[in-house]
């Protein structure tokens, strides 16, 4: 009896409930987004990249952000100029979900014939999900004059596994 009891006792013990929460510290992520350019909103910028985020603490993470973007003219079908975006940079977590960060690196325009980058930064606010993390930012450019994109992205995190219901 004494045998079964702790028998018993043992498998209560090492159940979920007492166990510690796993968390991760490097989520990768695909990270699609669309918004519109600031000095021309007839001008929309579609976003498919990767992102990275490394998190050693609840109130801070640092990530980076690799993407191809390509802008679209509303009103002309042959407008179309490709850039990519390497940023990386801090972010703060306000609550639990909630964060705001900047990123900072370069920003390459290439179309036919032409290949020039710049210094970007992208200032941003976000809310964070299991599966997903949804921001909306800023990103800016100093190629001859300041001009920027706002856009809402979705990072859809790889190798998170579905909450049991």
């Amino acid at each position: 009896m004494k045998k079964q009891l702790f028998t018993i006792a043992c498998l209560i013990l090492s159940t979920t409930i007492f166990a510690q929460e796993q968390t991760r510290k490097f989520t990768p992520a695909i990270k699609v987004g669309a918004g519109f350019w600031t000095d021309e909103p007839s001008v929309l910028n579609a976003e498919l990249g990767f992102q990275g985020e490394y998190k050693p603490g609840n109130r801070f993470s640092v990530y980076g952000n690799i993407s191809y973007n390509r802008m679209f003219e509303v009103s002309e079908v042959s407008y179309g100029i490709n850039h990519m975006t390497f940023l990386a940079g801090p972010r703060v977590y306000l609550s639990k979900s909630f964060f705001a960060g900047v990123g900072a690196g370069y920003l390459l325009f290439f179309a036919e014939g032409i290949s020039e980058g710049s210094f970007a930064f992208s200032p941003h606010i976000g809310y964070d999900r299991p599966k997903t993390q949804w921001t909306i930012n800023y990103t800016a450019t100093t190629k001859e004059q300041i001009n920027g994109f706002i856009s809402i992205a979705a990072a859809f995190k790889l190798g998170t596994k579905r909450s049991p219901k």
